[in-house]
């Protein structure tokens, strides 16, 4: 059976899955919903009461969306923008669904978590093989994702506590297919079915995930999931024709760059549930995930090159079901679910980086990243203050398209002025930096800082996103 029809095939088993929960969840009305109000608090007093359409964020929003749009069907392709448009617009329905499915939820614990976690990774998985199948452009995919990232990082700064969640973890679940599925392209251009392999294993995660959520949440639906899935993945890489063309030792690199993502999923969710239970240790709570995401690194790089490294990222954002489910404490978002969004972005953020290094190699500028080239290290240092920066514009209430537009057009500024090398320095300075202290914000007692800390992905995302679309004018 065709790739893409199994991955659509499975999009629509979560959608429906979702879709059926998410009407159990609509009909039971807003009565119980005084835990809720609590948790909301004064930054979103006003969600469930100021029409969608209506926020000021939201017009803020098109706006914006407008005028990239604009500039990318000028100054790339009309497909370009449109794949851009509709990764917008889809983010943003995902924001919206994430918004009225919290705010009407009878339960605010595993049911409306599995609501929300079922429908976003098949939209998601729909999404990227939906708009593939008609649009066989890979480049388009990186706009899709960018679309989607653009949204997300609108929601979180929207103050909003609990919506937001469904609008990052699609734009994570996009970018990451879209980029390994790019970076397939450019590495192996012959082998069709490497491209799409990635919709395969988001296939697989959601029939594991559909499974693992009758166990419970975390450890036993989650580590259930995790089996399943690396089960799977053993029989996929041992069976599939094309792998076996790739060379004799291609199943095993696979199989175990997929396994190093969702071992790395289930821990970083198990670590994240051991820091809530203890008094705020924001600065502690940043070691174990570090260590982890390099040894995650270390070993499908060694594996695979950095197609292993994105394979690892996807087998790891495949999760992103069954972590949404995992608040069985009564809240929607929590620090699982933010901690699992951050560090499943600091993974793919390096990914980000060897598919921009890539597209500059394909657009014919052979550019060395070197710690001896001062270029590199102004892009550094320019790049790690950009998280600070945001949390700055954010605290302040700054306009939203400013703090949104600003590390994007930092990127341009320094792609353009001083050329990929510091562009590249840029990219590696926001995500080193954005990962940990988004970390350390999420682990604070600050609630507002926890909110804008969870803000960061999606800036880095969009930054090294952004990178890639420019790369080709360098």
């Amino acid at each position: 059976m065709n790739t893409l029809l199994i991955a659509l095939v499975a999009a629509g088993a979560g959608l429906l899955y979702g879709a059926y929960l998410i009407w159990n969840v609509l009909r039971a009305g807003p009565e119980n919903n005084n835990e809720f109000d609590e948790l909301v608090g004064e930054e979103s007093e006003n969600i469930s009461v100021v029409p969608f359409y209506m926020k000021k964020e939201n017009q803020i929003m098109l706006a914006v969306g407008i005028l990239i749009t604009a500039v990318l069907a000028r100054w790339d392709s009309v497909i370009i923008a449109i794949a851009f448009v509709v990764g917008a617009i889809i983010s943003s329905v995902a924001w919206w669904i994430g918004v009225a499915v919290s705010a009407r939820a009878k339960s605010l614990g595993h049911k409306s978590g599995i609501v929300m976690g079922f429908f976003v990774a098949g939209i998601a998985l729909a999404s990227v093989a939906g708009f593939y199948w008609i649009v066989p452009n890979v480049q388009a995919l990186i706009a899709l994702s960018f679309g989607a990232v653009l949204v997300s990082l609108f929601a979180r700064l929207s103050g909003d506590i609990e919506g937001p969640m469904a609008s990052d973890i699609f734009a994570t679940y996009v970018a990451s297919l879209s980029l390994i599925m790019f970076l397939a392209n450019i590495l192996l251009p012959n082998i069709t079915n490497l491209t799409t392999l990635p919709l395969l294993i988001g296939a697989i995660s959601i029939g594991a995930a559909i499974i693992g959520s009758f166990a419970g949440a975390i450890p036993g639906g989650l580590v259930l999931a995790g089996i399943i899935s690396i089960a799977a993945f053993r029989v996929l890489t041992i069976n599939m024709p094309f792998i076996r063309d790739i060379g004799a030792s291609a199943g095993v690199a696979i199989f175990w760059s997929l396994t190093f993502g969702t071992l790395i999923a289930v821990f970083i969710a198990l670590l994240a549930k051991y820091y809530i239970g203890k008094p705020s240790r924001s600065m502690e709570a940043v070691v174990l995930p570090a260590i982890m995401v390099g040894a995650a690194l270390y070993g499908a790089y060694w594996f695979a090159g950095i197609y292993g490294v994105a394979l690892s990222v996807v087998s790891m954002v495949s999760m992103a079901s069954m972590i949404i489910v995992a608040n069985e404490s009564g809240q929607i978002i929590k620090e699982i679910t933010n901690t699992f969004a951050i560090t499943t972005a600091g993974l793919g953020a390096i990914v980000l980086f060897g598919t921009f290094a890539q597209k500059l190699s394909e657009a014919g500028t052979n550019t060395l990243f070197q710690l001896s080239d001062a270029r590199l290290i102004i892009g550094l240092t320019i790049g790690s203050m950009m998280p600070y920066l945001l949390e700055s514009l954010a605290m302040r209430k700054i306009s939203k398209a400013i703090a949104v537009l600003a590390p994007i057009a930092f990127a341009f500024l320094i792609g353009f002025l001083l050329g990929p090398e510091s562009l590249g320095g840029f990219i590696l300075g926001a995500i080193i930096t954005g990962f940990l202290f988004a970390i350390s914000l999420i682990f604070g007692d600050d609630k507002k800082r926890a909110v804008i800390g969870s803000a960061i992905n999606p800036m880095v995302r969009a930054i090294s996103i952004a990178a890639i679309l420019v790369a080709t004018f360098l």
